[in-house]
């Protein structure tokens, strides 16, 4: 069970609970590792994803040498400014809207229970310093 924070980490799993400020639905598209169609969503202002239900590591050597950087452990997140959600199946995904879940603003939480890939498309940038990727340059006197 860990915590994503850096772009390009992904999470995989049979069951995902989302909590996100702002949810697009994108439509069908072809995944770009496994060339399956999936539906494809798109998150936007501090986003988290969690694996309520693990996705098994994938049989076809293929796609288990490409995916081996996927997270898959129950309890695994994202937390991210936004993320890229690809859902087996083209059922919607239905989001509830809560008050006060993030600070004083309220928040979409969502859950899906079929094969769900998600990756931080965009990190929050609190997290930027810890990186080491600041915009911002020491000064030596």
């Amino acid at each position: 069970m860990g915590v994503f924070i850096k772009y390009g980490e992904t999470i995989e799993g049979s069951a995902v609970d989302f909590i996100v400020r702002a949810w697009y639905k994108n439509g069908p598209v072809e995944h770009p590792i496994t060339k399956k169609v999936m539906c494809r969503y798109t998150t936007d202002r501090n986003s988290l994803g969690t694996i309520k239900k693990p996705y098994p590591t994938p049989t076809d050597e293929e796609i288990k040498a490409a995916t081996q950087h996927y997270h898959r452990e129950l309890g695994d997140q994202l937390k991210a400014d936004a993320l890229e959600i690809f859902t087996e199946g083209f059922k919607p995904i239905k989001t509830n809207v809560k008050e006060g879940i993030s600070g004083r603003h309220g928040a979409q939480l969502a859950s899906t229970s079929v094969h769900t890939i998600a990756s931080i498309k965009t990190p929050l940038k609190i997290y930027d310093n810890l990186l080491g990727h600041s915009a911002k340059k020491e000064i030596k006197g």
